[in-house]
């Protein structure tokens, strides 16, 4: 029997922020988050012996020192998962951050992953609206666009912190894209299955014909 699939997603850069030139998604399939669970207690057992320490105990890429960023992504790399990246540019753009937005975004990403592998079990989302109201018509709207059952859950990282893997891959996706520094997005490159590059115009041009019931 095939193991099932989980992927857990984050994004980097908002799509409200018209500084934001750049929004990434990134999704990290994997068949046991225990492996997860295990890498953050090496990265924190690294931080703790090179006083490289985040801003809080959670493993995040914009809190984390230069060498956690380093050992996490190398330890990452090594481990049986598979990376897949959406880049969505938005120069100058007030983009409204609304379910039906992010879940075309999600839709877009999601559709690469599908495309990989049919054994997806759950998709677990990095909490990205503090609605309940919000995440419902989220999952609703991306269901629909999927066409498929699949089990949506929205996790809070300080609670589930396998989820921070999605957050270390977008954030070097983004840095690596926006030119600030490639050397992270780097050392997991090899694992990366699928990178969409679009603007935000060509997305929903993509999906408009299946979202105009939502509009």
């Amino acid at each position: 029997m095939r193991k099932k699939v989980t992927i857990l997603i984050d994004e980097s850069g908002t799509l409200p922020d018209p500084n934001d030139k750049v929004v990434v998604l990134a999704a990290v399939g994997t068949g046991s988050l225990d492996q997860f669970e295990k890498l953050l207690k090496k990265v924190h057992r690294i931080i703790k012996r090179s006083g490289d320490r985040p801003d809080n105990s959670e493993i995040k890429f914009y809190s984390a020192g230069q060498r956690t960023k380093k050992y996490y992504l190398k330890a990452l790399a090594d481990l049986p998962v598979s990376i897949f990246v959406l880049v969505v540019n938005k120069p100058g753009q007030k983009i409204p951050d609304t379910p039906l937005n992010f879940s075309l975004l999600a839709y877009i990403l999601l559709n690469e992953v599908l495309g990989y592998t049919d054994n997806v079990e759950k998709v677990v989302f990095d909490r990205h609206f503090q609605s309940q109201t919000e995440r419902d018509k989220f999952d609703t709207i991306l269901l629909t666009l999927l066409g498929k059952k699949i089990q949506i859950e929205h996790a809070d990282s300080q609670t589930i912190p396998s989820v921070n893997v999605a957050d270390m891959v977008a954030g070097s996706a983004l840095w690596a894209h926006t030119g600030k520094d490639r050397q992270y997005y780097e050392l997991i490159f090899g694992k990366i299955v699928s990178e969409v590059n679009l603007h935000w115009a060509e997305a929903k041009k993509m999906v408009i014909h299946k979202i105009k019931k939502f509009l």
